[in-house]
C-alpha cells in the first residue's frame, strides 16, 4: 500500500529491519509489516485522502431552497448566453446547472424550475411594460 507524508520523514522499522523515506507530498511504497509504524509517525494511506476528495457536498433537501439556487442558476446562464449551456428545447441543461451550483437536479424537475422561472420572466416583463 502506498502512504503519502506532509513533511520529509524517514521512519526506521524495529520489527521489519527496514526503513522508508518520504518525500513531502509524494506517494511511497510501505511493506505491510510497516504499515502501523509509519501511520503513527504521521503518514496516511494514499486511498483514505482520494476517498476524502470525492465527497460531495450534501444536496439541499427543502424545494423551495432548491428552487431558488435554480432559479439563480437559470438566470446566470441566460445572461451569459452560452448556446452549449442548452438544450435543443431551450432549457438549461442539468450539466450548465451542476457546474454553477453543484445542485443535482432531474430532468423533471428541472423542467418544473424551467417553467416556473419563464412564467415569472414573463410576469415581470408585463409588469414592467404597464408601468411604464
Amino acid at each position: 500500500m502506498q502512504f503519502i507524508c506532509n513533511r520529509e520523514l524517514v521512519v526506521v522499522s524495529k520489527v521489519a529491519g527496514r526503513s522508508v523515506r518520504f518525500e513531502k507530498g509524494v506517494p511511497t511504497h510501505v511493506p505491510q509489516r510497516m504499515w502501523r509504524e509509519v501511520q503513527a509517525q504521521g503518514a496516511v494511506p494514499v486511498e483514505e485522502i482520494i476517498e476524502e476528495a470525492v465527497v460531495t457536498p450534501p444536496q439541499p433537501d427543502e424545494p423551495e431552497e432548491r428552487k431558488e439556487i435554480a432559479f439563480q442558476a437559470f438566470d446566470t446562464l441566460m445572461k451569459a448566453n452560452d448556446r452549449e449551456a442548452f438544450s435543443g428545447a431551450g432549457a438549461p441543461t442539468i450539466t450548465a446547472v451542476e457546474k454553477l451550483t453543484n445542485l443535482k437536479l432531474s430532468a423533471k424537475e428541472r423542467d418544473v424550475f424551467w417553467d416556473e422561472f419563464r412564467q415569472a420572466k414573463l410576469k415581470n416583463v408585463g409588469e414592467e411594460s404597464t408601468t411604464e
